[in-house]
């Protein structure tokens, strides 16, 4: 399911980058209500067309679904 991501104003350096550098456009790979290496925090696992992925916390992004045909 592709979905576009914005970094929210108070989102880590590294979830601002991660969408800067590979996004912002990216395929969901799972949700995961507790991910121990982000603290367990709420995440989501993504994968972006250039073939990187990773856990992005939930609480740092906006996250917008694309309409299948987009």
């Amino acid at each position: 399911m592709p979905i576009t991501l914005t970094a929210l104003p108070s989102a880590s350096q590294r979830t601002k980058n991660r969408i800067r550098e590979h996004g912002p456009v990216f395929k969901v790979r799972q949700w995961s209500m507790s991910v121990n290496a982000m603290d367990g925090r709420a995440c989501v696992s993504v994968e972006s067309p250039d073939g990187w992925f990773g856990w992005l916390p939930l609480d740092e992004i906006e996250e917008k679904l694309i309409p299948p045909g987009e």
